[in-house]
């Protein structure tokens, strides 16, 4: 079996199926998470060796879906009402589960059909021995229909699941003959999205996968944002701009407005609801809670999604040269830029991966800022009075004591709790001089400590 196709990670969830499979009463949970993060891999692992049945929506008339239900079922559905009525016979008095994969689509097909399963829920289903396990990838639409506490479903749930992204100590699974600096480029281009990690072959390099699958016309991620922004909003042009903006470096809400030119409540409104999807996070210096009131000023915006971000700042802005098929000027350009790009997005896999690096204590894990001074990491341990201060520096041949003595100078204009603890770490790719008074982490080391 090819590496592309091992189950990794995933524990979580499916303990948390797992149990709902084994409880001695009726479950109706909701699983939901964006596109390609893996729910149905999820949910097929989650099937082996039990009592399931897999139904998938799809975009098509609803005389087709009662086709293909009247197929799954064995019986006769001519109306949707006859499939709530199979369940409660099939699972009357016999354990076993139902997934309804891309519920959206079924809801499309049959706007009635929350409702009358609310109804069936509470006079019948409720009663028997199912777990219903409803999943979609529109994010909205889940909310929507089965979230929402306008949602008839409201309050009928007895569990839910938003999956998301795995965990970074699994990258090097889907890469194993990568080396670190290659691993931390495919975490910047896709981030931690299996549907996607699986998408680039491991036998060719990062560069070769994203020549071919992102930057070629007719790759399989050449046009992915779109077809997510399709997926998830109705006005996907003004949302594009506000990203594209944010990914260009526009991270405060005057940038934003001023590199679109939209109006500042339209503004406000499309950020909300990117920041409900995930796409957008609005960041705030650590500490605020020990240093009075935030101040807006001080809120910061940026991507949620590093493959979004490769996009836009990559393929999106070089659309026009890579649609007339110039792929080796494109790719020029990008490598040129490139290091500024993963200076980031190191510095975001150090703070995801603190737990495996030896930092489990800490919590709360940002980014301090205040005028023109920046402290790349900052993490707490509320219960030890602990502080965690650290630097992220994406370059080779690196001085621990110098890169320490400024992050000091930096760190006396935090605020601080002085009976609390301050530890130090530097991260980089390689060192030229260490320092016994802080950690030091080069990439090697993240190698060995977390993609053994």
């Amino acid at each position: 079996m090819s590496i592309q196709h091992k189950f990794i990670d995933r524990k979580e969830e499916l303990n948390f199926l797992d149990e709902k499979y084994r409880s001695d009463k009726a479950e109706l949970i909701v699983l939901y998470g964006r596109r390609r993060i893996g729910k149905t891999t999820l949910l097929k692992k989650f099937m082996e060796g039990k009592n399931a049945t897999y139904f998938l929506g799809g975009v098509e008339s609803s005389e087709n879906t009662l086709k293909r239900l009247s197929k799954l079922t064995g019986s006769e559905i001519n109306r949707i009402e006859k499939f709530l009525d199979w369940i409660e016979k099939k699972y009357l008095a016999e354990k076993g589960c139902l997934i309804i994969d891309e519920f959206p689509f079924l809801v499309e097909n049959f706007p009635s059909f929350p409702s009358l399963l609310q109804e069936a829920w509470d006079e019948r289903l409720a009663k028997t021995k199912a777990v219903l396990i409803l999943c979609g990838s529109s994010i909205s639409m889940m909310e929507k229909h089965a979230l929402d506490y306008k949602s008839p479903l409201y309050g009928r749930r007895t569990g839910q699941w938003k999956v998301t992204k795995i965990q970074t100590s699994f990258l090097n699974k889907f890469f194993p003959g990568y080396s670190p600096e290659e691993l931390v480029l495919t975490y910047a281009t896709l981030d931690m999205i299996p549907g996607y990690l699986t998408k680039f072959d491991p036998k060719k390099r990062p560069w070769e996968n994203i020549r071919e699958q992102m930057l070629s016309k007719g790759g399989y991620f050449y046009e992915e944002v779109p077809i997510l922004l399709r997926k998830e909003l109705r006005d996907p042009a003004n949302y594009l701009s506000i990203l594209s903006a944010i990914a260009a470096g526009a991270n405060s809400f005057e940038r934003i407005k001023a590199e679109t030119g939209l109006d500042k409540s339209m503004i406000s409104k499309y950020l909300h609801i990117l920041e409900g999807i995930g796409m957008v996070v609005r960041k705030t210096p650590a500490l605020l809670t020990y240093k009075g009131k935030l101040k807006s000023r001080n809120r910061r915006y940026g991507l949620g999604d590093n493959f979004v971000h490769f996009w836009l700042r990559y393929v999106y802005s070089n659309e026009q040269d890579l649609e007339i098929g110039r792929l080796k000027e494109v790719t020029v350009r990008i490598k040129e830029d490139i290091k500024y790009y993963l200076g980031e997005k190191f510095e975001e896999l150090v703070k995801e991966s603190l737990p495996w690096l030896g930092f489990n204590e800490y919590s709360e894990v940002g980014s301090w800022w205040h005028k023109s001074t920046e402290v790349d990491l900052v993490a707490v341990s509320r219960q030890k009075k602990k502080i965690l201060l650290g630097e992220c520096k994406w370059k080779d041949n690196v001085n621990a004591e110098r890169v320490l003595k400024e992050l000091k100078e930096k760190s006396e204009s935090m605020p601080l709790p002085s009976d609390w603890k301050k530890e130090h770490v530097v991260f980089s790719r390689s060192f030229k001089k260490k320092t016994e008074e802080a950690k030091c982490l080069s990439l090697e080391e993240i190698r060995r400590k977390m993609w053994k």
